[in-house]
């Protein structure tokens, strides 16, 4: 059976927490989003939290929603979650979109090189 697990950035100092998520409503406008680690409960920003996929890249580095995974020819992808009228299941959305996407490219043969958050300059299409 697979890890259900969540990452998210703190609120108060941006540190990557990794653990289960949880969100409470306090009141009518306000919630609070938590990863819970051990006995340790951290709020974390509500954007940023991603779950695991269940899947490691080819350095064995768990991959969670939002990350950018890459090759050694430069192409990048995001692994997503997809649910459409034809798919629903993680998936990997092509970052470069002017670079044909491989069909037969599987995560093992991707590395984990930033994601969404940290590193919003390797969502920018080469050449851009």
């Amino acid at each position: 059976m697979r890890d259900i697990k969540f990452r998210g950035k703190r609120v108060d100092n941006g540190d990557w927490v990794y653990g289960y998520y949880r969100c409470i409503r306090w009141e009518i406008d306000k919630k609070t989003h938590q990863i819970i680690n051990g006995n340790s409960f951290f709020e974390v920003i509500p954007s940023t939290v991603g779950q695991f996929t269940g899947l490691k890249d080819k350095n064995g580095v768990e991959i969670y929603e939002g990350d950018i995974l890459g090759n050694q020819l430069g192409r990048r992808w995001v692994a997503w979650w997809r649910s459409d009228d034809r798919y629903c299941g993680w998936d990997l959305k092509i970052v470069n979109q002017n670079m044909p996407h491989e069909l037969g490219q599987t995560y093992s043969e991707l590395e984990v090189v930033g994601n969404i958050h940290d590193n919003p300059n390797l969502l920018e299409s080469e050449g851009s």
